[in-house]
């Protein structure tokens, strides 16, 4: 949940990918850590439901998964 953002949750997104990136070349485990994320995005002006705004999210959190390169 990232409360009052739209479009800028993209960029914590990539900054999220970015850190995970440059902790997996520094990093000493002997394998890589990955996450996938999901977002949607809600206002209490839509005619959507949270339950709604959660499954969109979720989709897009296993799409995300699916395309992981550690996932190929």
């Amino acid at each position: 949940m990232l409360p009052q953002t739209g479009k800028e949750v993209e960029i914590v997104e990539k900054r999220l990918r970015q850190a995970i990136i440059n902790s997996n070349t520094k990093s000493e485990l002997p394998f890589p850590v990955d996450f996938a994320i999901g977002s949607a995005f809600w206002s209490n002006k839509m005619n959507k439901s949270t339950e709604k705004i959660i499954e969109e999210a979720d989709k897009k959190m296993f799409v995300d998964k699916r395309n992981s390169a550690y996932s190929r």
